[in-house]
């Protein structure tokens, strides 16, 4: 299942028009919530090391760092929301 999502995520460098954004985790199902994005945040990790992620267009890596910043905060003041990242991944 994480394998499959990691998978969908990496593929053109989710820059394609079905690359997910969005992953819904179903509550009482076989992984909770907070498990799966750690098991898909190393996978992530792992593949970035086999397939590493093309070089970014600046306009590009600055909305990724926008976002992640947005969530930082609301993490950093939501104990709802949770936030992992990859160090150095975005220029």
């Amino acid at each position: 299942m994480v394998a499959r999502a990691a998978t969908d995520v990496v593929a053109w460098d989710q820059l394609g028009c079905l690359s997910p954004h969005v992953i819904y985790v179903e509550n009482g199902g076989a992984v909770a919530a907070d498990q799966f994005a750690e098991l898909l945040a190393d996978e992530l990790a792992r593949r970035e090391q086999l397939e590493p992620r093309g070089a970014l267009p600046p306009e590009t890596a600055a909305v990724i760092a926008a976002k992640r910043s947005f969530y930082e905060v609301r993490a950093a003041h939501s104990p709802a929301t949770r936030h992992w990242r990859s160090e150095n991944s975005t220029a």
